[in-house]
């Protein structure tokens, strides 16, 4: 297993910054786990950690697009640091004797993690589970990590998870992100109300019966449709269009909002609600 050593590769000096915890971030076969070179920018911070420039092992990280540095990962940034590319392994202090120093370093970017390990930048606690950015960070680590709470890739249906058939109406919640849920077999019209959308859900609905399909949005105004981005509500219910068609809906970073992308015959017709 691999666990956190404080400040194993600071440059040389004494720090008077020390680590008490220890903590497994893989789990399995550690062969498996496969570690790249990377320069950790000194300018790195793990803002739920005190000192802030004592980063954690298990600290999710982006790389800066201009520069090439390593820095903790944020959904919001738009630096290229919203993309996830590997996992700090140790725990490590971003500055020697109080001044920012790049350092190049062994990172994390390949294996079997535990999901209760990782460090999502600005999180005083550990674990990945139930937070705001939770979903963002599952889609961006699913390319090249398996985590120890969810199904392998290999158990996926195309770009879902799971699929479930609906006769009635649903509520969906967090637990079915990466779900594709297909109307059929029912005699009646189904209502799918959405969950408060945090940025990386992912769900997809699809019309296979002659009854309206309705996607509608909790709470209200937060799906973004054509020339609408505060809607209600989108619906396959127009006569003889409503057999092959559906949605996919994806949370974003900013307010709630939820992108709804249509998959449509070119005759099918979509009714938007907005208040």
């Amino acid at each position: 297993m691999l666990t956190s050593m404080a400040n194993q590769l600071s440059a040389p000096g004494i720090s008077t910054t020390y680590v008490q915890e220890t903590i497994e971030i893989l789990f399995g076969r550690a062969e498996l786990a496969v570690f790249s070179p990377g320069l950790l920018s000194g300018a790195a911070r793990d803002a739920g950690n005190t000192p802030t420039t004592l980063l954690r092992a298990g600290l999710l990280l982006g790389k800066i697009t201009s520069s090439g540095k390593l820095v903790q990962a944020s959904p919001t940034a738009t630096d290229g640091s919203q993309n996830i590319v590997g996992i700090l392994p140790i725990d490590i202090n971003a500055q020697l004797m109080a001044t920012n120093e790049d350092r190049y370093l062994p990172i994390l970017t390949q294996g079997c993690v535990k999901a209760s390990s990782l460090l999502i930048g600005g999180e005083a606690s550990r674990g990945i589970a139930g937070e705001d950015y939770e979903y963002w960070v599952r889609a961006q680590l699913a390319p090249n990590f398996t985590l120890d709470d969810q199904p392998p890739k290999a158990n996926s249906i195309g770009p879902w998870q799971r699929i479930e058939y609906v006769t009635a109406d649903r509520t969906v919640v967090a637990a079915d992100h990466g779900t594709l849920f297909i109307c059929l077999g029912g005699s009646a019209n189904v209502n799918f109300t959405l969950p408060a959308m945090l940025h990386g859900y992912a769900f997809g609905f699809y019309n296979a019966q002659d009854y309206n399909m309705t996607i509608t949005s909790a709470p209200a105004d937060t799906l973004i449709v054509l020339n609408d981005a505060a809607a209600d509500s989108v619906a396959l219910s127009t006569s003889s269009e409503k057999i092959g068609g559906g949605f996919n809906v994806y949370g974003t970073s900013t307010g709630g909002k939820a992108i709804v992308l249509p998959m449509l015959w070119e005759a099918q017709t979509v009714t938007i609600v907005t208040a």
